[in-house]
């Protein structure tokens, strides 16, 4: 078993939801009435069938299929280091935090140099050292973070494959579960957790509807699903998944 397909395994057997907790605080960003970083307006989220045509192609464009969203890709899987999810998770969540120190510092220097006039709140991550379970039960953002991109490292690497094979149960969500209505704001605290600017925390979102948008997920894992009834209530879901990005873009608004 190839590591991909053993932690896919781990995935099936073991339980990773992340805890409900209280939303912290969040980067608050500005963004133009009718506009999202140039994507236009958003099409109505009452609309599960189908997205406008212009916003679906603008969509399409932003990032290339094989361009790594999230800043973690091949380099995060090391057929020569153990490769269960616990230890591609750690190895995302460490990295999380090297680059959450690194921001804590910039913005000290900043301020010492006068600087005090910053939108973007940085928040130092905690003195003492605590691995990524341990933080995730505590419900700490970034620890979930981590847990969804390990999910989706996960799933991408499996799915490589001819044979490649994957179950509703095995979509990386981004809060660990199937989504709804009622994850809006743990969604948003997941994506925006760590983010250093305000561009780039809009930058964060834009990948996010991306990656979420049906036509480039199908494109990425549609034929792994051989059942065509399960295929059909996952895009469901990921369509689901979409309307709450995008009820997380237009919120940014009145921020």
């Amino acid at each position: 078993m190839n590591g991909a397909r053993r932690a896919l395994h781990e995935l099936r057997v073991a339980d990773h939801s992340p805890p409900t907790f209280t939303a912290s605080a969040w980067l608050k960003l500005d963004v133009e009435d009718d506009d999202y970083e140039g994507l236009g307006r958003p099409p109505s989220r009452r609309r599960l069938d189908h997205f406008s045509s212009d916003w679906d192609e603008r969509l399409r464009q932003c990032l290339s299929d094989d361009e790594d969203q999230a800043g973690f890709g091949e380099g995060f899987w090391k057929e020569d280091q153990p490769d269960s999810f616990e230890d591609i998770a750690q190895r995302v969540w460490a990295a999380l935090r090297a680059r959450a120190k690194e921001a804590a510092r910039a913005a000290e220097a900043a301020a010492d140099a006068g600087n005090r006039r910053s939108k973007v709140e940085t928040v130092a991550p905690p003195e003492s050292a605590m691995d990524w379970q341990k933080a995730q039960e505590q419900g700490d953002v970034v620890a979930l973070r981590a847990t969804y991109e390990a999910r989706w490292l996960v799933a991408q690497q499996a799915t490589k494959g001819a044979a490649a094979a994957m179950r509703l149960e095995d979509v990386p969500w981004i809060a660990g579960r199937v989504p709804d209505n009622s994850q809006s704001s743990l969604i948003r605290d997941i994506v925006l957790a760590d983010s250093r600017s305000v561009e780039e925390g809009k930058k964060r979102v834009r990948a996010q509807l991306v990656r979420w948008h049906p036509d480039k997920f199908e494109a990425r894992f549609g034929r792994c699903f051989s059942a065509p009834e399960e295929k059909s209530a996952v895009l469901e879901l990921v369509h689901l998944q979409s309307l709450i990005l995008l009820d997380l873009a237009a919120s940014l608004k009145s921020e």
